[in-house]
């Protein structure tokens, strides 16, 4: 298996191998803008140098996220990656703010739901890109 030069995607180590997912690689949509993928790999590095690709088959029943690139992906477990966010499309501007577990024991995606707090704190700032700073 052959996979793309690509750009913005993520290699995340798992227990089932180093798991490829998404990025840009010169597709185009149907306007001629560029369009991100949501094509999935795995790599699995072999004895004195060797290594194997090999294209994961998600099955087109189960839910699979949207394309996208310049995402974050990181292993949660031995067998289970966390994808979050990424852009969809840069004409027009769309940015995602979702999430996704793949289960690599059988490659099966899951819509994770964000439960956001209600409860307003006093005596602490909002500070951008940075979090919360509590006041002491």
């Amino acid at each position: 298996v052959s996979v793309s030069p690509r750009a913005g995607h993520t290699i995340t180590p798992t227990s089932t191998g180093f798991v490829l997912f998404g990025g840009m690689d010169g597709r185009r949509n149907d306007q001629g803008n560029p369009s991100p993928n949501n094509d999935v790999y795995i790599f699995k590095p072999g004895k004195k140098g060797t290594f194997e690709w090999s294209n994961v088959e998600i099955d087109p029943g189960s839910q699979a996220p949207p394309v996208r690139t310049l995402h974050t992906s990181v292993a949660v477990s031995g067998e289970d990656l966390f994808l979050h966010g990424g852009v969809h499309s840069t004409t027009p501007y769309q940015v995602l703010n979702d999430g996704w577990t793949l289960d690599t024991t059988c490659f099966e995606w899951k819509r994770t739901h964000f439960k956001t707090a209600t409860a307003e704190f006093k005596g602490s700032y909002l500070k951008r890109m940075s979090g919360r700073i509590t006041e002491y």
